[in-house]
């Protein structure tokens, strides 16, 4: 008997080997078209064209960014932005709508500075204008700098830097700061 088990359990291990093989015979995969370029970890970036981006903090939406072409650094997950349109939603309900050419995204801090020309209108019809506007997660304070024009209704307010918390309601200007009622600067 021991000698007929014995002959069992090398017939077994003979056809477990025989089918092992067949397997790895029959499952090679197909070799891959050599135009294609898989991607490597030498890579240092990821670039997407017309994409958005959002934050959010307990469910409520703080902003979000749509670009005609996203950059991403693999390392660093900051991002670069180009034609951009955003949107920052406010604690009272504006929601402030810009534009710019350009923005970049730090991932650590969740900041962002928006560059190029800013453009913003806020649901209250105030109209910004700024050389650039920067977004402090922390503080959750828009700020917009050089030669700022912010206009709502017929006050007319300009100077070298403007921050807001609440969509223009209430405003902080510094640097040559003046303000205007009756449309006229």
């Amino acid at each position: 008997m021991n000698n007929k088990k014995s002959k069992m359990i090398i017939f077994a291990f003979i056809a477990m080997g025989a089918a092992l093989i067949y397997w790895a015979i029959v499952t090679q995969p197909a070799p891959q078209n050599k135009d294609v370029q898989p991607v490597t970890m030498d890579n240092k970036s990821m670039s997407y064209s017309g994409n958005t981006i959002t934050e959010a903090k307990n469910g409520v939406k703080l902003w979000e960014m749509t670009a005609e072409f996203i950059e991403v650094d693999a390392a660093t997950q900051n991002v670069t932005l180009k034609n951009i349109n955003g949107k920052f939603y406010q604690p009272n309900g504006i929601v402030v709508t810009l534009t710019a050419p350009q923005a970049q995204y730090e991932a650590k801090a969740k900041n962002i500075t928006i560059a190029g020309g800013v453009h913003a209108t806020t649901t209250d019809d105030s109209d910004l204008k700024a050389e650039k506007m920067f977004w402090d997660a922390a503080a959750q304070t828009l700020t917009g700098e050089q030669n700022i024009i912010l206009t709502h209704g017929d006050t007319v307010i300009v100077g070298d830097k403007i921050e807001t918390q609440d969509g223009f309601q209430k405003v902080k200007v510094s640097g040559n700061a003046h303000i205007t009622k009756g449309g006229a600067q």
